[in-house]
Formats: structure tokens, sequence, C-alpha cells
């Protein structure tokens, strides 16, 4: 199984030329920092903020530290949006008239998650990982969804083999990565819990690897009880826990039980909320670990 790819999909951090935040390894295309993309665009870094969280214009990477960082592709869709509110079109409506080359994209990234899922039947796990690199390819060159956020809907109607199967592949990837990336000063653990079912695993294992590179160090969990989770939480000083992908309460967690905050698909009073889309998610606890702030 080949997990060296992964270097490539999470980046190698590095500082840019003028000692900013910026990185360009591992075949990924240069990004920039925000102060930067104000200079190329010409528009203020409080703007680029407001587009990228009110109308997802954008969707930079982050440094360890939660820095954004920008794409070239970004670059020039800011700089389009930019012409088009220079000629009175509103910013939602020009986020709307560019969304169109990027639903080509994800068409792209279509065929690619059917083939992985091809290859998975198969339990051909050479060949997924072959279709993970492809995939990484084509999203350094065009800023395509990930694929791995794909896996978790998909996986929900497979067979309990090709669940299992997925999940095995999704260990190895997790566990390569960590093992990789060596723990970075300042960096806090989340510890990621997944129920019984096997779908919100694949979400766990998904949502734990995108943390990886994010300034946060994900520990897994796999169905434990809330005393587990309580004493997992001590033993590992995380600084949040998430649990599982559609989960809306844990057995015998209360509100404040846990000494750190806790995030739910559809958290209720004493709990902070996930949402239901997986990159939404996982920036909302970069986000909250960050500032504070668990808003989208």
């Amino acid at each position: 199984m080949r997990h060296d790819v992964a270097l490539e999909y999470f980046g190698n951090d590095g500082a840019a030329p003028d000692g900013g935040d910026s990185f360009n390894g591992g075949g990924v295309a240069a990004l920039f920092p925000i102060r930067v993309v104000a200079r190329l665009t010409g528009i203020n870094p409080v703007t680029i903020r407001a587009w990228e969280r009110r109308y997802r214009l954008v969707r930079p990477e982050r440094t360890p530290g939660g820095h954004r960082l920008y794409s070239r592709a970004d670059v020039e869709l800011l700089r389009a949006a930019s012409r088009l509110v220079e000629q009175g079109v509103s910013i939602s409506r020009a986020t709307r008239l560019l969304e169109e080359p990027i639903r080509r994209r994800e068409s792209q990234e279509d065929r690619l998650l059917e083939r992985f899922l091809e290859r998975l039947r198969a339990l051909d796990d050479d060949g997924m990982s072959a279709v993970f690199e492809a995939s990484l390819a084509r999203r350094a060159q065009a800023r395509a969804a990930t694929l791995l956020d794909e896996l978790p809907g998909a996986a929900a109607s497979l067979p309990r083999l090709e669940r299992q199967f997925l999940d095995a592949w999704l260990e190895g990837l997790l566990a390569f990565r960590t093992y990789q990336r060596a723990a970075q000063a300042g960096e806090r653990r989340v510890l990621v819990c997944s129920p019984g079912e096997q779908a919100q695993r694949t979400w766990a294992l998904v949502f734990a690897l995108g943390l990886v590179g994010s300034g946060l160090r994900p520990a897994l969990l796999a169905e434990p009880d809330s005393a587990d989770l309580l004493e997992a939480a001590v033993r590992t000083r995380c600084a949040a826990i998430v649990l599982g992908g559609t989960a809306r309460e844990w057995p015998g967690l209360g509100p404040g039980a846990a000494p750190v905050p806790v995030f739910l698909e559809d958290a209720g009073e004493g709990f902070l909320p996930l949402g239901g889309d997986l990159d939404d998610a996982r920036r909302r606890v970069v986000e909250f670990l960050r500032t504070g702030d668990d808003r989208p």
C-alpha cells in the first residue's frame, strides 16, 4: 500500500522567500499568505476573509498555525470576482457566475471517485492508492475537491466487506501520516471518536486525516463508553473532543462532563455544533481552537 503520496496531499510546511507562510514543495503549487494575496489582487484582507466565509468564493489551505494559504487559482478567482464587483455585479451574483468552472472541476473529481470505488470493489489497495495519487495531481493543478472527503458519503452504501477494507486503507494512511509528521511545537491534540456504526468510523478517519498539518494532532478512539472517553481525554491532554460523524448524543456523556469542549454534529446545550459538512466541521474545530469562536 503506497501512502508516501500523503506528503503531497497534506503539504510540506516551509517558509516563503519573503519570510511568509507560503510554501512550494512536494509537487504542490505555490501557496500565498493573505497579505501577499491582498497585494496581488488589490482586495483588502478583511474583504477576502468575508468573501470566503459568507460566499465560499475560495477555500484556502491552512498552515499548522492556522494561517490561510491561497493558491494561484484562488488569486485568479478573487481577481475575477473583484472585476465583476467593479462593474456593478454583487459579490453573491459574481460568486454564482464563477461557480461553473468549479462545477466542471468537481465533475472531474466525481470520475476519480468512481474509479476509486471500482478499485475498492476489487479490494485492490494499490489501485486505490494510484487513483488517490491522480486525485492529488488534479487537486494541485485545479484546486479540485479532495477525494478523501467524498468517501464517508460513498461508504454508507458499500457492502460490509468493502467498508472494512476502506477503513483499513484509511487507517494505514493515517498511521503513516502521523508517523511521518513528528509532533510539532505548539500542536494540540484532538480526540476523534466514532461510535459502533462503521459509516461513522469512516467519517472519523477522514476527519482525523484532514487535521494532520493544521496545527492540531488527532488521536482516534473507536467505540469508547463515556468513562473511557473521559479518561482518554485526560491521558491525551487533548484540547477538544469530536464525536462521530452523525452522532447527536453520546450515552452517559452529559453537558459539562468533559474537561474540554465537545463537538457534535447537531449539538444541544453544553456542546458545540459540527454541522453536516465534513470540511466545514473540520474548519469549525480548527477555527474554534485557534480563536475560541465556533461560528461558521
